[in-house]
């Protein structure tokens, strides 16, 4: 019988990686929070399926995203998204 044999994994909880990436970029003004992981979650995670970043294993589990691309499109969404926000109100 063989045994799994684990490799190493670049996938990571969007709570987590939403963590990272708010500490590294204090540019866009957002601090981590359990209100703010619940907004970006409900707002962008269909769109980080969609886009390969992120992967959904059942509906009570946590969204792992690819913490290689989770930096590009993360800083893509928001900054996309508030801009047309801003646009909106104009």
């Amino acid at each position: 019988m063989h045994k799994l044999e684990i490799t190493e994994t670049t996938w990571m909880t969007l709570r987590a990686a939403l963590r990272e990436f708010y500490d590294a970029h204090p540019e866009l003004g957002f601090r981590y929070s359990e209100d703010s992981y619940r907004y970006f979650a409900r707002r962008f995670s269909t769109e980080l399926v969609s886009r390969g970043v992120a992967r959904r294993v059942h509906s009570k589990a946590p969204l792992l995203v690819d913490s290689f691309s989770f930096d590009r499109v993360g800083f893509e969404l928001l900054t996309a998204h508030w801009t047309v926000e801003k646009e909106k109100h104009a």
